[in-house]
């Protein structure tokens, strides 16, 4: 049985990460779906960093690795719905949410002989 596109968008978005670094390019973060953080780099000139520095160069890192994540998310949803969404609608549980409606109607139409 060939996978849906509903189903694809699904796989598509557990499977997002984005990567982002500090501005000073002291600090790099990757995040999976949902933005939880999976990595934490730092360069050899973030040791030399006092405290509050060095975590204002995390917590960047992090902020742009969660933006290139959602980006992502709703590039997968705009494709998969074929219109575009807009960033608040890209709540985890609204997007699945919405994908399994389509899903169902898909499947729903299958037995007809629709699709």
């Amino acid at each position: 049985m060939a996978v849906s596109e509903p189903d694809a968008a699904i796989g598509r978005l557990e499977s997002l990460t984005g990567t982002g670094e500090s501005p000073g390019g002291r600090a790099r973060a990757v995040v999976s779906a949902g933005g939880l953080v999976e990595e934490i780099s730092l360069g050899p000139r973030a040791m030399r960093m006092t405290s509050q520095e060095l975590t204002a160069e995390v917590l960047a890192a992090v902020e742009g690795a969660r933006t290139d994540e959602r980006r992502k998310a709703q590039q997968v949803m705009s494709e998969a719905l074929g219109e575009a969404i807009a960033p608040d609608e890209l709540d985890p549980d609204k997007v699945a949410a919405r994908l399994a409606r389509m899903l169902a109607s898909v499947e729903a139409l299958r037995p007809s002989g629709q699709v």
